[in-house]
């Protein structure tokens, strides 16, 4: 598959995207929710669909999400964490990025909560699904 080559015309654009991806979501125009869902939905699913595709930038990408996840609170940043997780967490080299992950989403959590605001409901879901997931792919990561 072009996915799986990394000469392909595929794999070509997204390598030359996924820069362009960080840069766009830690840039401070996203502010709006539904252009951070967009965009952290897309991707989720590539991540999900081809992970060939998103492997070399993933630390990248989490380290936007994380960004993203701090300034807009989106629901959809969790998200990609949680499809990441499932994706490559069993992977022991990145022991350390997904453990820096759930460090920062979480650390988000619990100061919106110190604040006393009010979470989304759609938000606090993410989160647990984000935090089963790490049960289920990277146990070790909680320890």
């Amino acid at each position: 598959s072009d996915a799986a080559d990394k000469t392909g015309p595929l794999f070509r654009f997204f390598d030359e995207l996924w820069p362009i991806i960080g840069e766009i979501s830690t840039g401070n125009f996203m502010e709006s929710s539904g252009i951070v869902s967009t965009l952290y939905k897309f991707v989720s699913t590539v991540i999900v669909s081809a992970p060939d595709l998103t492997s070399n930038h993933i630390e990248s990408l989490l380290s936007a999400s994380t960004i993203q996840f701090e300034k807009t609170l989106s629901p959809s940043c969790l998200e990609c964490g949680t499809k990441a997780v499932e994706m490559f967490a069993r992977n022991e080299e990145k022991t350390q990025l997904f453990s820096q992950l759930l460090t920062s989403y979480t650390k988000t959590m619990f100061l919106v909560l110190k604040r006393g605001q009010t979470l989304d409901p759609d938000l606090i879901e993410k989160y647990f699904d984000l935090v089963s997931r790490y049960f289920l792919f990277c146990p070790a990561v909680l320890l």
